[in-house]
């Protein structure tokens, strides 16, 4: 029963016998996503990280956090911590808030169910009708902010990124010190990680106007 509600079996009404289900199709394609999003990805990182001159990041969604896969270094001798095979919370992560945005609203509830919201720093959202309003606000504009939420002085400006079938399957940032990252350039980092996810979304085959 538990196999045929998470539909990776089905039955056939006219035999009665079990075949496989839609599930398992799309846990594979999810998996050809994932694999190409990472194969795709390194030159639109690295042309990210020069034009904004800090740090980009791919991130994929391990629920409940978020997996760093790959990551190309400001050229600042100010860096930030390792985080290429990292995990993180994803509640407090600019990545992680953008896929968070953009899952289906049965995916974010039971999310939101489970996850213990603890605060990494004096600016993290842990209050769960709060981050809900600012995964709504992320969703209407495009982009996410970490506004020092997951390490005192780190900003991080991320986009999430879509597979063929519209579904969020990763999410690019840019982040530096928030002494390089100042509130009112945030226009710009956010217009460069937003066509940059665009650019990888459109190279899986996703198509905006689905």
């Amino acid at each position: 029963e538990s196999l045929r509600r998470h539909r990776l079996v089905a039955v056939d009404e006219a035999t009665g016998r079990y075949r496989l289900g839609l599930g398992l199709f799309e846990l594979g394609m999810a998996a050809v996503s994932r694999l190409d999003v990472g194969q795709c990805a390194p030159p639109f990182l690295e042309a990210l990280a020069r034009v904004t001159g800090e740090t980009a990041s791919l991130g994929i969604f391990e629920n409940p956090e978020v997996v760093h896969i790959l990551r190309v270094e400001s050229a600042h001798p100010l860096r930030l911590p390792a985080l290429a095979g990292r995990r993180s919370p994803a509640y407090c992560t600019g990545i992680g808030k953008a896929i968070l945005a953009h899952l289906e609203p049965e995916q974010l509830d039971q999310y939101l169910k489970v996850v213990t919201l603890k605060p990494r720093t004096p600016r993290t959202i842990t209050d769960r009708e709060l981050l809900r309003q600012d995964l709504k606000r992320i969703r209407s504009r495009g982009y996410a902010l970490d506004d020092e939420e997951i390490f005192p002085g780190l900003r991080c400006v991320a986009a999430p990124i879509f597979g063929f079938d519209g579904r969020v399957i990763a999410g690019v940032s840019v982040a530096g010190p928030s002494s390089r990252m100042p509130k009112d350039s945030l226009p710009r980092f956010s217009s460069g990680v937003l066509t940059v996810a665009g650019e990888i979304s459109t190279r899986l085959g996703f198509l905006s106007s689905r």
